[in-house]
């Protein structure tokens, strides 16, 4: 009977894979003004758009120092790390 649920509940929930990158800045006024740019946040929404239904995009600035944590969850870790890597190109 377990495996019937694990099986019925894969279908509902199919695993996901999840890449984290931490991008550090030289101060939070700097993370800031990245943060808001118009070309990260299209690129943010296009992500978020592409992985619709199958993953999730999570964006979080540190409290305490100048670092900017982006999280990609998506269904196979090739996808994940092309999110975020779209992302962190952005700086350059």
């Amino acid at each position: 009977k377990v495996c019937e649920i694990q099986k019925w509940m894969s279908h509902l929930h199919p695993a996901k894979i999840a890449t984290l990158i931490e991008i550090l800045q030289e101060s939070r006024e700097e993370l800031e003004e990245f943060i808001f740019k118009k070309t990260f946040q299209k690129a943010c929404l296009e992500i978020q758009d592409e992985l619709s239904d199958h993953g999730r995009l999570l964006i979080r600035p540190s409290g305490t120092e100048p670092v900017l944590r982006i999280m990609v969850e998506a269904q196979d870790l090739v996808a994940a790390q092309s999110k975020v890597n779209q992302l962190a190109q952005l700086l350059n």
